[in-house]
C-alpha cells in the first residue's frame, strides 16, 4: 500500500551499499503516476544487481494456459531481470514443495527469482536448476527453523538508522512480512503457523545455495517400509502369546 517513490527512495540508497544481489518481492504490475514510475524506474537501474518477480494466474482468461502479470515500464526494463514467484500448495493447503522455473525448458522458461538471484551471486546456474529437465518438477522444501535468517527494518534502512554497510556482499531479500499483508502462507514446520513469502523464498535460496533439497524415497522403498510393521505384527500373531504380541 506504500506510494513508490518510498520505494524509489530505498532503492536510490541501496544503490551505494555493495550488496551481492537484491530480490523485490513485491507486484509493480499496475500503473502509479508517470513521474513516480519514471523516478522509481531510475532508482531501479542505479542497481545493477535488482531483480523484479513475475506472477502466473493459471489458469488464464479467455481460455489462455495462463496470465503473465509483470511490473509495468518503464519498471520492467530497468530491472536486472524477473523471476516468478509463484508458491505451489499441497491439498492440505501447505507450502512444502517448490518450482524453479515456469513454462517449457525447451521453449520459454522463466526461473524462479531465487535461482535468478543464486546466479547473479555465483554466476552459474544452481545444481538444481542445471539438474531440470522438466519445469513441472516439484522439489520439496528443506525449511530452516523460523528465524534463521537477519532480518531488518526497511523503514530502519531508509531512515538511516542502519548502516548501509550491514548489507555489504549480502543477498538481499525485500518483502512484506506483516499479517494484515496476506503474504503469510502455512508451512510444515514443527511450530506450525505460518511463514511470509519473503522467507519462504529465503529458505528456497538456501536449499538452491546448499544443495540439500528433501528426496522422497522410491515408491517400492515407501510401499516396503509401510508394510514392515503389519508384517512383524501378522508374524507375532503366529509365532508369539497374545501378551508378548501385544
Amino acid at each position: 500500500p506504500w506510494p513508490r517513490d518510498r520505494h524509489a527512495e530505498l532503492f536510490e540508497k541501496m544503490a551505494t551499499s555493495k550488496s551481492k544481489v537484491v530480490a523485490f518481492d513485491i507486484l509493480l504490475s499496475e500503473t502509479a503516476e508517470t513521474d513516480i514510475d519514471a523516478r522509481l524506474a531510475e532508482a531501479i537501474s542505479e542497481n545493477s544487481n535488482l531483480y523484479l518477480p513475475i506472477h502466473f494466474v493459471v489458469p488464464g482468461s479467455n481460455g489462455a494456459e495462463f496470465d503473465l502479470k509483470e511490473p509495468v515500464s518503464p519498471i520492467k526494463e530497468a530491472a536486472q531481470g524477473l523471476g516468478h514467484v509463484n508458491l505451489i500448495f499441497d491439498s492440505d493447503g501447505m507450502v512444502r514443495r517448490t518450482s524453479i522455473c515456469f513454462g517449457d525448458i525447451d521453449g520459454r522458461a522463466w526461473p524462479h527469482l531465487m535461482e535468478l538471484a543464486y546466479r547473479h551471486a555465483k554466476g552459474a546456474l544452481s545444481p538444481a536448476f542445471a539438474r531440470q529437465s522438466d519445469c513441472n518438477v516439484r522439489l520439496l522444501l528443506p525449511y530452516a527453523a523460523r528465524g534463521s535468517f537477519s532480518t531488518i527494518s526497511y523503514a530502519a534502512l531508509v531512515n538511516g538508522e542502519m548502516p548501509l554497510d550491514f548489507l555489504r556482499d549480502k543477498v538481499v531479500l525485500i518483502g512484506a512480512t506483516a499479517q494484515g499483508l496476506g503474504d503469510q502462507h502455512p508451512v510444515p514446520m514443527r511450530d506450525g503457523g505460518a511463514l511470509a513469502g519473503v522467507e519462504i523464498m529465503a529458505n528456497l535460496y538456501n536449499a538452491l545455495l546448499n544443495d540439500n533439497f528433501i528426496s522422497p524415497l522410491p515408491k517400492w522403498q515407501q510401499l516396503i517400509l509401510s508394510l514392515l510393521p503389519v508384517w512383524i505384527l501378522l508374524a507375532g500373531f503366529w509365532r508369539w502369546r497374545p501378551r508378548t504380541t501385544i
